[in-house]
């Protein structure tokens, strides 16, 4: 081998070793942080009591007054039939005796957390209710 051709293969003594920087992967980093804590959910999680009716045969001897919520698409509730807004059903559930049922029955197009919401609102008054779900309705 000749010492032009070992020349050639040589690296030139200018040359820098290329560094690695970590800062654009801690930047990435930083910004997938943001967007989880943004997207994500801090509210509290809580359970929801569910009854579900026995297969026996027999029905269950029910007491109290039976009331009805209706829940409409565009938002709106109807306690027995009377309009009520969130406030008006809170106070009128709490009126009720104790014994009383209720019977959530949302309509199509009610979202689950406003079928919910009522729950919530039912057993804060301390009224047993019931989500009434058909199949078919959307």
């Amino acid at each position: 081998m000749s010492l032009a051709a070992s020349r050639r293969l040589a690296r030139p003594n200018n040359v820098s070793h290329a560094r690695i920087s970590l800062t654009p992967l801690i930047d990435v980093i930083f910004i997938l942080l943001i967007f989880f804590m943004l997207a994500s959910r801090l509210s509290a999680w809580q359970d929801i009591d569910i009854s579900i009716a026995s297969d026996s045969g027999t029905p269950q001897q029910m007491t109290g007054d039976l009331h009805r919520v209706s829940l409409l698409g565009d938002g709106g509730m109807l306690l027995d039939g009377d309009a009520l807004s969130a406030d008006m059903l809170v106070a009128r559930l709490k009126a009720l005796p104790k014994d009383a049922r209720l019977v959530v029955d949302p309509a199509a197009g009610v979202t689950l957390e406003n079928a919910v919401r009522v729950l919530d609102m039912a057993s804060g008054a301390g009224i047993a209710a019931s989500l009434v779900a058909e199949e078919g309705k959307r």
